[in-house]
């Protein structure tokens, strides 16, 4: 238990609030504390895993949200707690921040002697992009947009706006300036890779759709194997850059268009699709990428579902049931009657 007596001694003085979650089982007490001259706290919101503290900065009119988070180690338990998490920032309008442990990385990279989850790894990143947060690298202040695996070009987009800028007045309304700045600079740049991404969509489904007609007929040597799996990936990989940003703008879109937003909803289904589809099966222990053999193994597959095992099905002979007249029998089969549908309603 954690008393106002102990935090005086770490602060130096008494003019500060604090709200803490007790500890439960091997997870520790989670503690917040604030300035009471500085922020002025408004309300809160506890959990198991987390603590919420909305309030105003002295000077500020905006209402803050500051999450202070311990996440679980199960993965279940991960998934639920960023799902709980998405769900109080999308019905509360303030400005938002996330600090804690999150139990979770974003790339592989990040995992020193320890194992890396993949599933932990996606469900914390859908959970980043879902929120529309933005990952701060505190050692970098050119890492202020969120750091991820970008297209081509866009760091050094970033780096050349950020050197590049020129500006005066106080620290505050200088930075507002120079990532505003910042942002006409992606929005610029983002025109151009899009139309390059486009183009690139293009040839890649119409590489794959000559090389399947080609299997058709012959089998594909080793080399259009090759590039037919390269533009698969490339595909993947540039739809799920293209769901990700759809995400962020969900929200505003539909607030925006309303039942309108065609566009939208037409690329999420599509990529709903592209992540059903099969680009490859383990065939004899062997991974096959090659759609003969594919749709070979998919069609024996199901012929062996629906195949008949009883050569011969025995035939039950008994004069005790009872049956239906051939007037009846031939009934069955009529249309419904005016009458019919009058007395079922």
């Amino acid at each position: 238990m954690i008393y106002r007596e102990q935090l005086m001694f770490i602060g130096g003085n008494n003019n500060f609030g604090f709200e803490l979650i007790e500890a439960t089982g091997r997870s520790g007490e989670l503690i917040t504390i604030w300035d009471d001259e500085v922020f002025i706290v408004s309300d809160t919101i506890k959990s198991r895993y987390f603590f919420i503290t909305f309030g105003r900065w002295v000077g500020i009119n905006t209402e803050i949200a500051i999450v202070n988070v311990y996440a679980p180690q199960a993965p279940s338990e991960k998934m639920r707690t960023w799902e709980k998490l998405a769900h109080i920032k999308s019905s509360r309008v303030a400005i938002w921040i996330f600090a804690g442990d999150f139990n979770a990385v974003r790339r592989r990279y990040e995992r020193v002697n320890s194992r890396f989850c993949r599933i932990s790894a996606d469900d914390f990143n859908d959970f980043i992009f879902s929120c529309a947060l933005h990952d701060l690298r505190m050692g970098d202040i050119s890492s202020l947009i969120l750091d991820q695996k970008t297209v081509a070009g866009f760091q050094d987009v970033v780096s050349e706006a950020w050197r590049k800028f020129r500006g005066y007045g106080n620290g505050d309304a200088f930075l507002a300036a120079k990532l505003r700045f910042l942002k006409k600079e992606i929005k610029k740049w983002r025109e151009t890779a899009f139309a390059l991404e486009n183009k690139e969509l293009e040839e890649c489904r119409n590489s794959i759709a000559q090389l399947d007609t080609l299997a058709e007929s012959r089998d594909l040597w080793p080399h259009e194997l090759g590039k037919r799996t390269n533009c698969v990936k490339r595909i993947t990989e540039i739809e799920r850059m293209a769901a990700m940003d759809m995400k962020q703008m969900a929200k505003v879109k539909w607030v925006t268009d309303g039942d309108e937003n065609t566009s939208f909803f037409h690329g999420y289904v599509n990529n709903h699709n592209r992540r059903n589809k099969i680009h490859g099966l383990t065939i004899n222990g062997q991974w096959e990428t090659c759609p003969d053999d594919i749709n070979g193994e998919i069609l024996q597959f199901f012929s062996k579902k629906f195949e008949e095992k009883w050569m011969s099905r025995p035939k039950i002979r008994s004069n005790r049931f009872k049956t239906l007249s051939s007037e009846a029998s031939s009934a069955l089969e009529l249309p419904f009657s005016v009458e019919e549908i009058r007395n079922a309603i």
